[in-house]
């Protein structure tokens, strides 16, 4: 099982910000370490908190909770 870091987490919350739900080749290419299905299931956990769980997977790990709250007060 690969870990997930903060910076992993950042890159996708801001992707997902960027560009939605959709897996980019510059974000697969960033997180080359993590299989395509783990970032695309991220990517939906980030949905479930950009929705107020409207969308997306509700399993969210406690870490990107933290970094999509800092990126989503940042977006002003």
């Amino acid at each position: 099982m690969t870990t997930w870091t903060k910076g992993d987490d950042a890159a996708v919350c801001l992707s997902y910000r960027d560009h939605g739900v959709k897996a980019t080749p510059e974000l697969i290419a960033a997180l080359s370490h993590l299989t395509p299905g783990s970032i695309g299931m991220r990517l939906q956990n980030v949905e479930y908190l950009a929705t107020d769980g409207a969308r997306g997977l509700s399993q969210v790990a406690a870490q990107t909770r933290e970094i999509w709250t800092l990126v989503s007060a940042a977006r002003g």
